[in-house]
């Protein structure tokens, strides 16, 4: 598997994660919730999740219903959308 910095944190992160669901055996077949990041959807993570004994499943593409937090993201979006970047020079002189 490869462990590039991102791959390690996540693949630290999943362990973590399913350590702690290994401490209840009835937790053994549940899935996992991941949005579709590239991080999330690589065939490493799909075959350590599986080889642990647990089950994933991925999200549809926009659908913030299921995932909070990209209703945060939707805010920031428009909130930078609808913000004029300034120009460097007016920048310094607001300063």
């Amino acid at each position: 598997m490869s462990k590039g910095t991102v791959t390690g944190h996540y693949i630290s992160f999943l362990k973590a994660t399913m350590d702690e669901m290994d401490r209840y055996p009835h937790m053994k077949g549940h899935y996992l919730v991941m949005d579709n990041a590239p991080i999330h959807t690589s065939e490493d993570i799909a075959k350590y999740i599986e080889s642990r004994g647990y089950r994933y499943a991925y999200l549809p593409s926009s659908s913030p219903e299921l995932n909070p937090i990209e209703q945060f993201w939707s805010v920031v979006k428009s909130k930078v959308k609808h913000n004029k970047f300034l120009e460097k020079e007016t920048i310094k002189q607001k300063t």
